[in-house]
């Protein structure tokens, strides 16, 4: 399986007419425009900086997150740069480290922060600092699952993916 070629798209190619192609989409654009449609708006035809859209409790529950993923991710082995992401997905373990993806069809790029291959079935793994699983949440999961399709070598409903 040949990666998909990781550059990711800007703000400025997300707003591309439709005749010259589809916008491509990352789950922190979803996540955003869920979050702020106006918000995203501003920040999408450039007249609000992304982080003018933040204050100082969102910067800090940012900074709080990133820190607590780190600390449960810091463990664990990365995806070697030489190994190929399909001999990683059928190892059956866990995922870390993984390269930008993309799914050509959707549209959609983006990095899940592991993936659980369960012999290609590929579940999407977040991790979140809080305990209860809110809206967001699943909308990622959502998105990541999606994002992965292309990826699958195994029937995720099927009893031999576990």
């Amino acid at each position: 399986m040949a990666l998909p070629d990781p550059t990711l798209s800007t703000a400025s190619s997300r707003r591309r007419s439709r005749s010259r192609g589809p916008s491509w989409v990352s789950k922190t654009d979803v996540t955003s425009f869920l979050r702020c449609p106006y918000a995203f708006y501003q920040i999408d035809r450039g007249a609000l900086a992304p982080s003018d859209a933040v204050d100082a409790l969102g910067e800090r529950l940012i900074d709080d997150g990133v820190a607590f993923e780190h600390s449960i991710t810091a463990g664990t082995v990365p995806l070697p740069a030489g190994l190929d992401l399909a001999a990683a997905f059928l190892s059956g373990g866990r995922v870390y480290g993984l390269p930008p993806l993309r799914n050509q069809n959707l549209a959609l790029h983006g990095v899940p922060d592991a993936v659980d291959a369960r012999g290609g079935a590929l579940i999407p793994v977040e991790i979140k600092s809080h305990r209860s699983v809110r809206r967001t949440d699943e909308l990622e999961l959502a998105f990541y699952w999606r994002l992965l399709e292309p990826y699958r070598t195994a029937d995720p409903g099927s009893r031999e993916a576990f």
